[in-house]
């Protein structure tokens, strides 16, 4: 599985909060079909300042900008290159420790620049070859990522919660239990901007098996946490509106 050339669109940044999980603030975002291309010269690995960068919420200055660029250069990051060690930032770099199997935390250590040198061979090999369809969505509940695939390449890696395997209540009054769907699907429709359920507000939602669907959502924490749907950032939301489509298909696998 190839990896894409990521276009990049700059956005602007919501108030960054110190908490163990980003927050982020509503925010409407005016996307274009087809966002620009980013050009970005980086330090190659040796490069990088031999000293313990650990970044946490909160943070900013050159060394946070330099991690962006880094980080817009590969399908991780669709953010502003601001300095700022926000939301977006984060969980950017929470998708980085999903894929690679790292320790999930919010903040950046000097030894995750090694670990995302090997980024493109591991999603290569993470994915499943399917030739037949170039344009789809592959979601991993193992390691809670959501892999949006174009034209037979990796295109965007996004942070996701998915069911949480606790009991709730449903609309009908039945007790059920919240677990994601395993399987194969097809987006069967979408709603654009904000939509309220029984169970809570969706930004944004793809239904690809009755009430279930791939929504933005402002709490994507670093495990299962929802009641069946797929959550992704708000920001990555307005991403995917401007790339899925009713009828692409929609793979769930542990």
């Amino acid at each position: 599985m190839a990896v894409a050339s990521p276009a990049v669109v700059a956005l602007p940044s919501p108030t960054v909060a110190s908490t163990t999980q980003p927050t982020t603030t509503t925010t409407t975002i005016p996307w274009e079909r087809e966002p620009f291309a980013l050009t970005i010269s980086h330090p190659a690995l040796d490069d990088v300042p031999d000293l313990e960068f650990n970044v946490a919420a909160g943070a900013e200055g050159p060394m946070v900008t330099m991690l962006q660029e880094r980080l817009a250069e590969t399908v991780l990051y669709r953010g502003v290159l601001d300095g700022e060690f926000g939301p977006w930032t984060q969980q950017a770099t929470m998708a980085l420790h999903k894929v690679m199997d790292s320790e999930r935390s919010w903040s950046w250590s000097h030894e995750d620049w090694e670990v995302l040198e090997s980024l493109d061979e591991v999603l290569a090999e993470r994915i499943p070859d399917r030739p037949d369809e170039p344009n789809r969505v592959e979601i991993d509940l193992t390691r809670q990522v959501l892999y949006l695939v174009l034209e037979g390449e990796v295109a965007a890696v996004i942070p996701v919660s998915s069911g949480n395997g606790a009991s709730y209540v449903n609309s009908r009054g039945n007790t059920v239990r919240a677990k994601t769907p395993r399987g194969d699907f097809t987006i069967q429709r979408h709603i654009e901007g904000l939509h309220k359920s029984y169970l809570g507000s969706m930004w944004s939602p793809w239904y690809f098996r009755g009430g279930y669907a791939i929504h933005g959502s402002g709490s994507v924490p670093s495990q299962p946490a929802s009641h069946g749907c797929v959550r992704v950032p708000k920001w990555e939301a307005l991403y995917l509106n401007t790339v899925l489509e009713v009828g692409w298909p929609v793979h769930i696998w542990d």
